[in-house]
This record gives C-alpha cells, sequence and structure tokens, in this order.
C-alpha cells in the first residue's frame, strides 16, 4: 500500500509518500517556530486525509523533489524490471503518470533532480552508469558511458547546486562501508573523487537521497545516522557539509541512548532554517539492529545560513506530539521541501 500524508503548520507543511498506494494525509499544526514558540512546545491537532488511495502509483520506493515545479516525482525502481515514473502536483495534490521509455535495467534504485537542466536523474547503485529523462517524461538517456562498481550500495545521494552535480557520500561494497565523496562529471562521463575535509562522517550506508537534506541558498547538505546494517557500531549523529568547500562540520554527537534512531527521513525548511526528520526505528541494539519503527516528527536549527553556527541550538525538540491519526510507524521516508506557499513536504517510502 503507499501512502502519501501531508503535516501542515502556518508556514511550513509537510507531505509524506510512502511505498505502494496512494493516500494523503494532513496535519494542522500551529505557527511558523522562527515567529513564535507553540510548535517547539509540541502543540498540534493531528493528520487529516486528502487524496484516496488509488489516485496515485503502486510500489513507490524512490522519489524526487522539484522546488521551481512545486512537484514531487516518484518511481517503482526494481532491480533489472522496467518501472514507472509518476508526478504529484502539489498545486493540486493530484497524480499523473509520465511517459517513461528505455528504462535503464539493473540496479538503478534512486531519483534525484537536477533543477539546472529539468531533468531526473538515476545510477547503477553501486556507482556507475547514469541516465536521465526530462521532468515532462519520455525516454530515459544514458550519460555518456562509465563502468558498473559495486562499493558504494546505498550511499547518500543528493544534487549539489554549488557544482550543479549529481553527488553522492558513504556506501558500502566488498565488505567494506565508505566514506568518499563523489561527484558526477557529465562533460567528462566519469565519477570524480572529490576532495573533502577531515574530521568527516564515519563510514555508513545512506540509505539514498532520503537521509540527506540540501539548503540549496545557503550551499549546505546535512544528513546523519551512522547504519552498519546488521553489523554493530551503529548510531545517531548529524553532520553538515559546505558544498563550497566540501568542509564538513559534526552538529549532533553520536548517540545511541533511547531517543536515538536510524533511518529516518531528513528535510531542511529554507524559511524557518529547521531541519526536519520523520520516523526512523530504534532501540539502536549492540548488533545495530533496531526493530521498532516510529512515526515522530522532529525538528532541529542548525544555526543561520552563515558560516557561524549556534551550539545552543544543535538538538532535536519534538515539533508534534503523538497522534493515532498520524502516518503509520515507518522507515526512511523521503523529506522535501516544495516551497509551495512556504509548504513543507516528506515524502516517505
Amino acid at each position: 500500500m503507499q501512502l502519501t500524508r501531508q503535516f501542515w503548520g502556518m508556514a511550513a507543511t509537510c507531505l509524506l509518500l510512502a511505498g505502494c498506494g496512494a493516500e494523503v494525509i494532513t496535519s494542522d499544526a500551529t505557527t511558523d517556530p522562527t515567529l513564535s514558540t507553540p510548535e517547539t512546545d509540541g502543540t498540534g491537532t493531528g493528520w487529516h486525509l486528502l487524496a484516496p488511495k488509488g489516485s496515485g502509483p503502486l510500489e513507490i520506493n524512490a522519489s524526487a523533489h522539484a522546488p521551481g515545479l512545486q512537484a514531487i516525482f516518484a518511481a517503482r525502481m526494481w532491480d533489472y524490471q522496467a518501472g514507472t515514473l509518476w508526478r504529484f502536483d502539489l498545486r493540486t495534490n493530484s497524480w499523473r503518470q509520465l511517459t517513461a521509455t528505455n528504462w535503464p535495467l539493473g540496479k538503478y534504485r534512486n531519483l534525484v533532480y537536477d533543477a539546472t537542466n529539468r531533468r531526473l536523474l538515476t545510477y547503477w547503485d553501486g556507482l556507475g552508469q547514469v541516465y536521465s529523462i526530462p521532468d515532462t517524461g519520455g525516454a530515459w538517456s544514458p550519460e555518456g558511458s562509465a563502468g558498473n562498481l559495486d562499493q558504494y550500495y546505498e550511499a547518500y545521494a543528493f544534487f549539489n547546486p554549488a557544482s550543479r552535480r549529481l553527488a553522492v557520500f558513504a556506501g558500502y561494497g566488498f565488505g567494506a562501508w565508505q566514506d568518499l565523496l563523489w561527484e558526477w562529471d557529465g562533460a567528462g562521463s566519469q565519477w570524480v573523487n572529490t576532495p573533502q575535509s577531515s574530521p568527516r562522517p564515519a563510514p555508513r550506508f545512506g540509505h539514498g537521497p532520503s537521509t540527506v537534506a540540501v539548503d540549496e541558498g545557503g550551499k549546505r547538505a546535512f544528513l546523519g545516522q551512522r547504519s552498519l546494517g546488521a553489523a554493530s557500531g551503529g548510531y545517531d549523529d548529524l553532520w553538515s557539509l559546505d558544498l563550497r568547500t566540501n568542509t564538513w562540520r559534526n552538529l549532533i554527537a553520536p548517540d545511541s541512548g533511547a531517543n536515538a534512531r536510524l533511518g529516518s527521513a531528513l528535510a531542511y525548511a529554507s524559511r524557518t532554517r529547521l531541519l526536519y526528520r520523520f520516523g526512523g526505528c530504534s532501540p539502536i541494539g549492540g548488533a545495530g539492529v533496531c526493530s521498532t519503527m516510529t512515526n515522530e516528527l522532529r525538528s532541529a536549527r542548525p544555526g543561520s545560513a552563515s558560516p557561524a553556527w549556534d551550539p545552543h541550538q544543535e538538538h532535536w525538540f519534538t515539533a508534534e506530539p503523538p497522534n493515532p491519526g498520524r502516518p503509520l510507524l515507518r522507515r526512511a521516508p523521503a523529506p522535501v521541501d516544495p516551497h509551495l506557499r512556504a509548504r513543507r513536504a516528506i515524502l516517505a517510502g
């Protein structure tokens, strides 16, 4: 079953899309936390249905946000099978299936939106061949020719607004977790290993685009939550990456306590300068496995878009109290910020 849900604030809205059917829910919240404090106090009135099941796609496992189009793209991307591509219009809350021929076959599991060229990108998950398709639909086209690797599965994936390139960080392959940063050089048809600062996030899975948030105006990326699959060593943390200098900064130290989560969705709201995360699993066990899914919505204020950070605001607080009508418990949704009348969207899978 596919679920699409939406969390409303007076200045912020969250749209949540989760795998398999289509159903849109909203939640009335209170004022923008940059204007007053009720949201940080945990007030809110619950989730509300916007669109019924059956109005959208089925068996979705990838999504991408297109801020300028006020749209979200979602796709069924199963290994070695032709998939389907859909667009959700944030102005009308409606789904439309797009033509998508010449579907890339293989381990193509992620969607990333390239706003510069008005297209969607996907890549071989271990790091390899890149394909693109116009955001209006059409045929998938290979971007040059690149060999496929098996070393960077489930990396953090995002579009870098500074370099205007597809970027991936971390991942796993051949028994080792990674901490390298790669960008796709379309002109040279190759992945480029991009220099980055140390210290940096410890090697880990990234779980695709859902667990990284980008501040386009401030040219920053945010990511965290170290997952090592069934191995021990997982914990909850938060890092920022300056996309102009590729300099990392640790914002929240590693935590494996009661409030720690793995696999949460992450999104940045430029108006409120807040990070939001939804869902995830806990507690983080000694073997690195957590099995209890959560449906909590939390937020953190990483500081202003300037290089100076306020360390007193690097903490999570409850943005909405427990509510039986909210989206179901889940792991790794994919948040986005559509900038539609200050609406905020979270896309989950």
